[in-house]
């Protein structure tokens, strides 16, 4: 059985590469801010790539790879994740992972940015 795992963003942060070489995109719950978010990233050394890391709501519940599609749309991220993700971060069942969350133009440009850091190949809806 397929479930969806859906929150509406308070927060969304990003870069396209920090000062440790690091892409990341951070989205944390509006109703939960303090102890639901999930994060993505991944390391952008000179000689090479890590694979993607995504963390859901605690350090302990992190899977690296996993993630099979990352779709951006004008309102939302859709992430699909494989079954051994889903259950790495402690939501079993789950295959996809929507993040809602309201973004200026600009401010959404910026993020498929980092998002084009972070994953070699996404989707991304007309912005």
């Amino acid at each position: 059985m397929c479930q969806i795992l859906r929150f509406q963003a308070v927060e969304v942060s990003f870069a396209a590469r920090d000062d440790e070489n690091i892409a990341y995109a951070f989205f944390s719950n509006v109703i939960f801010p303090n102890t639901q978010y999930l994060m993505v990233n991944r390391f952008l050394g000179p000689d090479k790539r890590s694979d993607v890391f995504v963390e859901y709501s605690n350090q302990s519940r992190v899977a690296q790879g996993g993630i099979t599609l990352c779709e951006l749309t004008p309102n939302n991220i859709i992430f699909s994740v494989k079954p051994q993700t889903a259950k790495a971060l402690g939501i079993l069942f789950v295959n996809q992972i929507i993040v809602d969350f309201e973004l200026a133009a600009p401010v959404l440009a910026d993020l498929k940015d980092s998002l084009s850091a972070i994953f070699d190949d996404f989707l991304i809806r007309p912005l």
